[in-house]
This record gives C-alpha cells, structure tokens and sequence, in this order.
C-alpha cells in the first residue's frame, strides 16, 4: 500500500504558521522545505517533532492521521509564489504523487496573500450529482494563476464538507472496502438496532434503510415538527437518510476535498 493515501491538505496558511493534515499507512517522519521559485534557494526547512509540530492518531491498523503545525522562524514573504517539499520517509511526496503537480512544475506552491483580494467558494462537493465536477473546474483555472496576483487568498467552502446523508450505492459499497482494506477501528453504538459497527455493515437494512436502523426521536412542537405533525421520526434530520454514513470509519474517508492536487488555498 502507497505510504500516503489522503492528502496532503494545505489547512491554514499565514506568514507565521502552517497546517498541513495527510493520512498515511503507517507512522511517516516528515521534513517541508520552502524555496524562492527565482533562484531555488532554501528559505526554510523542518523536521516536525512529535508533540505540537507534529500530532499522529491512529485510526486503523493501516491508517494514521498526521497534522503538522509549523512556525516559521521568520515571518515568509507574502503576495508572491513560494514552493515548497514535503518529504515523506526520505522521498519527496511529489515522487510518491506525481499527478499532484500542475504541467510542467517540479514542485507544489503556495501564495500567502496580504488581503482577501480573491477567493473560490464552493458549497458540497457530491460524487453523484448528475453535471460536471466544479472543483475540476477550479484546479484547472488555478493552475493556469499560480504566479499571478489572481491566484486566490483561499477557497472556501459554505456547505457540507462531508455527505453523510446522501450516499450513492456505489460509494458506500466502495467505502466498505476501504474499512476493511485499511483496518480502520470498530465502534459501539447506543439505542440502536445494531450493537456496533461490524453489525451494521452486515444487516440486511444496510443498504439504502438505514433509517430503521437509526434511534427514533419525537420532535419538540416547533414550526418546523409541526409540518411532521409530532411524528416520531429517524434521529438524524436530513431526507435522503437511506445511506446515511452512521459510523465514523465512513465518515473520514468521504471528505469533499480529493486529495488529488494541494491546492495552496486553504
């Protein structure tokens, strides 16, 4: 299995810290390096340490959760590209993920903007919405803005960052798959139909009625419950519940953002 199987994601991006959260397989030792595009030299370079450069939490037997949080020691230069290297066990992650370069770069980039001069805003990201994917879209255009001052500050997204109340049948079967694949850890559930996550995934219910799983709540008398008449409904408030994600084993791996490029926004 690759040694990185979720990100790199760029969580926060200021001229005294950045946060970068990836998923690996297996305890990673991380080195970031930032260069001046003109001229390549080193700006700055890092060995996270554990503890508050660098949190792992394991999730499965395959699957750790890494965050780095990194404070340069000097303020980095805003409102112009910056490069940088992230190192995973010795190997550069661009040589372990090469379609996370744009045509023609060697390394990912980053801008540290002074002011909110431009942004992308998105809402949910959903798989199975009959029309072309957005983000696709976005990447596109950012890779044609990385040296510009039209590159954006940030990308922002107002919606749900995870569907976890409409799930497509191929998705939940896929993400089935990636459980067990990944070893990622079982959970108890209380007042349910099922005592835990392995009997769940085996129920009949499973697919597409999940919602006679799920505990049953009998709203309060608002505006809203009174449209249900008082009906004792599925605890979780959205319609498309059929294939609500229950377990966070489901949950992690259905993030909106791919994954596929860092896209030096967030």
């Amino acid at each position: 299995m690759p040694a990185v199987i979720a990100g790199p994601l760029l969580r926060r991006l200021e001229a005294g810290r950045l946060i970068f959260w990836l998923v690996g397989t297996r305890e990673l030792n991380l080195r970031l390096s930032l260069f001046d595009p003109v001229g390549g030299e080193c700006l700055w370079q890092v060995v996270p340490s554990p503890g508050d450069e660098l949190q792992r939490v394991r999730i499965g037997e395959r699957a750790w959760i890494h965050l780095l949080d990194l404070r340069p020691t000097q303020p980095l230069p805003m409102d112009r590209e910056l490069e940088y290297d992230l190192q995973v066990d010795g190997e550069s992650i661009v040589t372990l993920m090469p379609g996370l370069l744009y045509p023609g770069r060697s390394r990912l980039s980053v801008m540290i903007k002074s002011r909110l001069d431009q942004l992308l805003h998105g809402s949910c990201r959903k798989p199975h919405f009959p029309g072309p994917d957005a983000l696709v879209r976005a990447d596109d255009w950012l890779g044609r803005h990385l040296e510009s001052t039209e590159r954006p500050a940030l990308l922002m997204l107002s919606g749900d960052q995870i569907y976890v109340d409409d799930v497509a049948g191929p998705m939940l079967q896929g993400l089935h798959q990636v459980i067990e694949l990944l070893g990622l850890y079982g959970e108890t559930f209380e007042q349910a139909a099922v005592a835990d996550s392995d009997s769940l995934y085996s129920h009949p219910d499973c697919n597409y009625r999940r919602q006679n799983l799920l505990p049953r709540t009998r709203p309060r008398l608002g505006w809203r419950d009174r449209l249900l008449n008082g009906a004792s409904r599925p605890i979780f408030t959205g319609h498309a519940i059929g294939n609500h994600l229950i377990s966070l084993g489901r949950c992690w791996r259905s993030t909106c953002c791919s994954g596929r490029r860092n896209y030096g926004l967030c």
